[in-house]
């Protein structure tokens, strides 16, 4: 069975910035390399996003300094589960358009 897109409004991407507690790069890669590649990254978050939704970001470090910055689309969610310790609620983005900067980050 196909899906029909019944949408008469084409859908206008969200913009997230989002701040890490890192200092460094060195200690941003430290602590999110589990999360983040280079084809994308999971956040984590109690309230994700749809799938399918785009969205345009900016990650910075602890002081606002830009890390990776560029376009994507949600492709997965993770809803909160109680009986799952230890597994955080998040949304897996894909990376679709990436800063040249952002890509030098991704490939360090």
């Amino acid at each position: 069975m196909s899906q029909v897109n019944t949408r008469k409004e084409k859908r206008t991407p969200v913009t997230l910035k989002i701040k890490f507690k890192s200092a460094t790069l060195g200690q941003f890669i430290e602590r999110y390399s589990v999360d983040v590649s280079h084809g994308g990254i999971f956040i984590r978050t109690k309230d994700p996003l749809e799938v399918g939704t785009p969205m345009r970001f900016e990650f910075q470090l602890q002081d606002a300094t830009p890390l990776i910055a560029g376009e994507g689309t949600v492709v997965w969610t993770r809803e909160h589960d109680p009986t799952r310790a230890g597994v955080s609620p998040g949304m897996g983005v894909r990376f679709d358009k990436l800063s040249v900067e952002s890509k030098q980050v991704l490939a360090t």
